[in-house]
């Protein structure tokens, strides 16, 4: 997800023009109320947002009745700095700041569109990313709520990340959210949390605020859909998803059905004109673009003229395009003879279950003198079925920071075996937390 920033004062919110807006850290937004957890304690905080830790350091588990936090401090009398103070909590467990959004006060987003939620803030060694029993420790995460597949209720969609990777950003976390066909998108959540590494007293957590993006009305959004695939055809066999100005791409969940785990969409690419033998048919992602899934939306090779089961051979090919799979359940499923390359670029593996399955006759290949980080913080799941291939390339390098599983099919009995083809000085690399499953 690409996207240009801007660093603006402390204490001041970051706002766009016709954006939508978090509460905002304003020293006309402070208020003094008596603590949720112990109300015989005063704090002086947001309107509009709570911090507070929990028993089981879960963002909403138990709370904790000994934790009461000050967000807002009056430094002088025109300065009111926005902080949590080491000093106010209990420092080795997690610290969560959360947007006090209900059912009446969410906030609208438009439909079949893509949105990024920024917030910045600082401390003095840093903050801790590894794993909580919710997650990652130093983390943000969203909940768009949408009608339910009945249409007489409402579900919740979430969007996860960790601390950004960005070294241009100037924000903390950069969580990308998609929103949904349907004609009522409400973000109803907004959580972040936060560990300190190695907190001192006198220390704080300094908070910057925060930056909602709406890419469609800040003109970065493309919308794929197979009506739109033939504008970016080159050639009969190539598909090139190229640098804009701040271009994202998003995957559109395009026909009618709800989508869920038994309704995924398929986008197909197809060789055009179609036929009957197969073709392999490449899909390129450029440098500088974004290239994002609505919820159970998937690429695939498409059918073979005149055929209803065989499909045409496709590969990806990732040459420095940004990937987010921050949704909650996200999963990519690579079909026999397709392959996803890896020259460069950056896949946020951000969702609980986000993950590449390559199934058998399908591959893994990291292309010569690339590095491909698969994950990070734990996060990211990797599934070779036996008769997949991985394929690393000549001085290239595959550095697991989530889980990889290897398996057999499902109609296999007997234990196989599983080969990689490693190019020279080619290198498979397992970081502190990542796991290795069979």
């Amino acid at each position: 997800m690409k996207a240009l920033y801007a660093l603006f004062p402390a204490t001041l919110s970051f706002i766009a023009a016709a954006q939508p807006q978090l509460p905002t850290f304003y020293t006309t937004d402070t208020v003094t109320i008596p603590c949720p957890q112990d109300t015989t304690v005063n704090i002086l905080t947001y309107v509009g947002w709570e911090a507070y830790q929990t028993l089981d350091d879960t963002w909403n588990g138990p709370r904790d009745s000994s934790v009461c936090i000050d967000l807002a401090h009056v430094i002088n009398p025109s300065y009111v700095a926005s902080r949590i103070l080491i000093d106010q909590i209990e420092p080795a467990r997690p610290v969560f700041l959360r947007a006090l959004l209900d059912d009446q006060s969410v906030i609208p987003l438009s439909s079949d569109n893509e949105y990024s939620i920024s917030f910045g803030a600082f401390t003095a060694n840093g903050f801790d990313a590894g794993p909580c029993p919710d997650g990652p420790c130093s983390s943000a995460r969203a909940a768009v709520r949408i009608p339910d597949a009945a249409g007489s209720g409402t579900i919740l969609r979430w969007s996860e990340t960790s601390l950004s990777t960005d070294p241009m950003s100037p924000f903390l976390f950069n969580l990308c959210v998609p929103t949904e066909k349907f004609a009522n998108n409400h973000l109803r959540e907004v959580v972040f949390s936060f560990l300190v590494l190695n907190a001192q007293p006198g220390q704080s957590i300094d908070l910057y605020g925060s930056l909602v993006l709406d890419f469609d009305l800040d003109g970065s959004l493309q919308r794929i859909t197979p009506a739109v695939l033939p504008q970016f055809l080159v050639g009969q066999d190539q598909y090139t998803f190229g640098y804009q100005w701040g271009s994202n791409y998003l995957v559109m969940h395009a026909n009618a059905e709800y989508p869920d785990l038994d309704h995924v969409f398929d986008l197909d690419f197809s060789p055009v004109p179609n036929q009957p033998v197969p073709i392999p048919v490449t899909v390129n992602m450029e440098p500088y673009t974004g290239f994002n899934f609505q919820p159970f939306t998937q690429l695939r090779g498409g059918l073979l003229e005149g055929s209803t089961t065989d499909r045409h051979p496709l590969s990806v090919v990732n040459n420095g395009a940004d990937l987010c799979l921050g949704i909650q359940f996200v999963e990519m499923v690579w079909l026999a003879k397709s392959c996803y390359v890896h020259r460069s670029g950056h896949i946020a593996f951000e969702g609980r279950n986000a993950c590449f399955q390559f199934q058998p006759g399908s591959t893994l290949r990291v292309a010569d003198g690339s590095t491909f980080q698969y994950g990070q913080n734990g996060r990211g799941l990797l599934l070779m079925i036996e008769g997949s291939h991985l394929e690393i390339g000549h001085d290239a390098e595959l550095l697991v920071e989530g889980s990889m599983i290897i398996k057999e099919p499902p109609d296999v009995s007997e234990h196989r075996d599983m080969h990689i083809t490693l190019g020279q000085d080619a290198r498979l690399r397992f970081a502190p937390g990542s796991r290795l499953r069979n």
